[in-house]
């Protein structure tokens, strides 16, 4: 072993020294905090006048932090991809391209459409029936069998996911985009998606104790996303913990 080594993120401070390591007793694994929102593709192993690449090889995958395009798209964005079956990337362009066109400083003028100036922009009965159609291909895509454990783990944590799709709701709410009530019945009715799925039918050709593991890690994660938004409205925060309680209900059974 080289006298002196670092290992580091191109172009930034060492994330681990020779001396590092030693002083911390010659561990057999380091854990460093990354500066950086996105996953570097490798990081630079230096020792002499010598400095090799090496490759980012993630034991998973789906416990990294989502991309910086990722991390844009609101609760919003997903669940209308869920609802139309467009792509991730399609719904991301038209976001961005919508983005380039908008003029802050434009005042449209008056709406002379008589249906169009008495249509309720985001009614109840609207995003009702939108929510439904998103959650519905939700339940549709997690009922769909699977051949492997980490094909089921993409489903519940990926982006069109229930634990994703949850999070990003949460998010919302608390940057103010999203009323507290109606992240707290999207959490719900997410949860009742989730239990309505036959998932001894999704698991199969896996290990079912592994797989059904999984979902009920998935339940807990949602659990604690409708705790994180508080106890108000009581109503609405109960009839979210009666369907986490049914989901749990339904995975046993």
């Amino acid at each position: 072993m080289p006298a002196a080594w670092s290992v580091s993120v191109a172009g930034e401070t060492p994330i681990v020294t020779r001396a590092q390591w030693t002083n911390a007793g010659s561990p057999p694994s380091v854990t460093s905090i990354l500066g950086q929102e996105a996953l570097p593709m490798y990081v630079l192993v230096s020792w002499d006048s010598y400095a090799v690449p090496w490759a980012v090889v993630a034991d998973d995958r789906h416990h990294l932090p989502p991309g910086p395009a990722l991390s844009s798209l609101r609760a919003q964005h997903l669940l209308a991809a869920l609802a139309s079956g467009r792509s991730l990337a399609q719904v991301l362009r038209e976001e961005l391209e919508q983005s380039a066109i908008t003029d802050p400083d434009h005042k449209p003028g008056i709406n002379l459409d008589p249906l169009k100036r008495l249509e309720v922009e985001g009614s109840l009965l609207r995003k009702g029936r939108a929510l439904a159609a998103s959650l519905s291909a939700m339940q549709r895509r997690l009922e769909r069998q699977v051949v492997g454990v980490d094909t089921l783990r993409a489903r519940l944590a990926g982006p069109l996911g229930p634990e994703f799709v949850a999070a990003k709701v949460v998010e919302a709410f608390e940057s103010g985009q999203q009323s507290r009530a109606e992240a707290v019945f999207t959490l719900a009715e997410i949860a009742l998606a989730v239990g309505r799925v036959n998932w001894v039918d999704v698991v199969e050709h896996i290990d079912t104790t592994q797989g059904l593991a999984l979902v009920t890690e998935t339940l807990k994660r949602l659990d604690g996303l409708i705790q994180r938004l508080g106890d108000d409205p009581p109503e609405l925060v109960s009839y979210a913990r009666r369907a986490i309680g049914e989901a749990r209900r339904c995975l046993a059974s």
